[in-house]
């Protein structure tokens, strides 16, 4: 006498169920089917750097490598408006106003900033991060920040901040650092208004060296009834040149061999 209120009872939960399910299959179409993982974003070829002649080359916003007789081959990319200043086997740097950016390697250290003369260490430095490192933030004339582990595009070195003292109230550049011997200018000065960050790196095996500089100061000369003396205040353009020189730093990869 119950079986028809039970069987009844039954199909209804049954018929229910088809119901909830055929609507759960209506709102996820895709239960079932191979979703596709989105393709990785290409990386476009970095074009070179035109190499500085006599006239002022402006360079379009994009990346840069370094060429085929440097070390190592390093991409960056640039906002518009930068230009190249050295393009060759042991240097390459772009600039702007008050800002530049150098891929080097370093042979050796001057001993005498703001000295005549201002010879080489002899012996010279060691071949090591480590003692490029000692040798950059014991510099005569110059004082260094402290000394941070870093690791740039899976390259593991040393970074620190570099700045020039002035001495008798001049700003000259002076001469810090060679980066070979294959002709004399093949150096890197810095002037007491620029604050340096270094990042002395271990790059397949090579020691290379990053170099941001940016015009921390700005200064005017104040005639004096005796002497003349640099009167400097911290530019009000500091922070986005350093924020600028940053985003470089992170853009940095460090390509294949070819």
């Amino acid at each position: 006498m119950n079986g028809l209120p039970r069987m009844a009872a039954a199909a209804a939960a049954a018929t229910l169920v088809v119901i909830i399910g055929l609507a759960l299959f209506n709102l996820s179409p895709n239960v079932g089917q191979r979703t596709q993982s989105p393709s990785p974003t290409a990386i476009s070829t970095p074009a070179a750097l035109p190499t500085p002649g006599p006239n002022l080359v402006t360079l379009a916003a994009g990346t840069y490598a370094t060429g085929p007789d440097f070390p190592v081959r390093v991409s960056f990319t640039l906002t518009p408006g930068w230009h190249p200043d050295a393009v060759g086997a042991h240097h390459v740097a772009v600039g702007r106003e008050d800002v530049n950016f150098a891929i080097m390697t370093v042979l050796n250290v001057y001993t005498n900033p703001y000295g005549d003369p201002n010879p080489l260490a002899a012996p010279p430095v060691g071949p090591s991060v480590d003692d490029l490192v000692t040798a950059l933030t014991q510099l005569p004339m110059t004082e260094s920040g402290t000394v941070s582990d870093v690791s740039i595009d899976g390259s593991q070195g040393k970074s620190f901040d570099l700045h020039v003292q002035f001495s008798g109230g001049n700003l000259y550049a002076q001469n810090l650092w060679k980066a070979s011997l294959d002709y004399e200018g093949d150096g890197f000065s810095a002037d007491g208004r620029q604050q340096l960050r270094v990042y002395v790196m271990d790059v397949q095996g090579q020691r290379i060296v990053f170099v941001t500089s940016y015009a921390d100061l700005e200064c005017n000369l104040v005639v004096g009834t005796i002497d003349d003396s640099w009167v400097c205040n911290r530019g009000p353009n500091a922070d986005a040149y350093k924020a600028e020189l940053q985003t470089i730093v992170d853009s940095i990869h460090i390509l294949p061999a070819t």
